[in-house]
């Protein structure tokens, strides 16, 4: 599959963000905003974003870093490349980082219902996406492993 790359301004932009996260003198409030605003910016750039060297690792921190609706809303946005994703040596930790940040909210009975759909929905692309069923059951393996 051929991938576009990130361009300049996008990449700039998440550059920027890279280094006000390396400066640590963002309070909690500060940091919400800036995971908001750059995961919008995102939107029809997950597949390039996360495969990406270098910003892989800034998109990584935001999504540790965001809330859940945010996170379900950047999952849904890149559902149809989520095995492209982690199957690239950069995004495969972008898709570890967003599931683990789901698996955080567990806990919440509210959350669960909104985790399972996501969940479910990246199992049905991967199913459709690999002829292999040794691929397939390693899949089913880690969500599971997330859920429980």
């Amino acid at each position: 599959m051929f991938r576009k790359r990130v361009d300049p301004e996008t990449a700039k932009y998440f550059m920027e963000i890279s280094n006000l996260f390396d400066n640590k003198e963002i309070d909690f409030e500060e940091r919400s905003t800036i995971c908001v605003n750059a995961l919008e910016e995102a939107r029809g750039k997950e597949l390039e974003l996360a495969t990406d060297a270098v910003i892989s690792h800034t998109l990584q921190v935001l999504i540790e870093g965001c809330e859940l609706e945010q996170l379900c809303t950047f999952l849904r946005n890149c559902i149809d490349y989520f095995p492209v994703i982690s199957m690239d040596k950069n995004g495969s930790h972008v898709t570890e980082a967003a599931l683990k940040s789901l698996t955080t909210h567990l806990e919440d009975e509210t959350s669960r219902a909104m985790i399972e759909g996501i969940l479910n929905k990246i199992c049905k692309v991967f199913f459709s996406f690999t002829r292999y069923v040794p691929v397939r059951c390693t899949v089913v393996t880690i969500f599971y492993a997330c859920l429980w």
